[in-house]
């Protein structure tokens, strides 16, 4: 659990702060990082963004992220990048 608060909000954004006020440990089990799954969670974000302004920086940080996600995810994330590669 948190506690929430408003620091400052503009007509576009808010900035809040979060204080843990309780937390429990669920499980001590160690997942395995899933590199290929967190670059097409990357490139999607990327691509957010870049269906709105076409900014080329971001086109190359999308490729970039869907060639990891094509060398280090399985057959889901690799799916996956090329259906968000045809999408842009």
């Amino acid at each position: 659990m948190f506690e929430c608060r408003l620091e400052r909000s503009t007509g576009e954004a808010s900035v809040v702060s979060l204080e843990p006020v309780h937390e429990e440990i669920i499980s001590t089990v160690v997942r395995p990082f899933n590199r290929g799954y967190a670059a097409v969670i990357d490139a999607t974000v990327h691509a957010t963004r870049y269906v709105v302004n076409r900014d080329p920086d971001l086109r190359r940080m999308i490729d970039y992220d869907l060639g990891i996600a094509r060398k280090c995810g399985g057959k889901q994330e690799q799916k996956t990048a090329n259906i968000l590669n045809k999408f842009l």
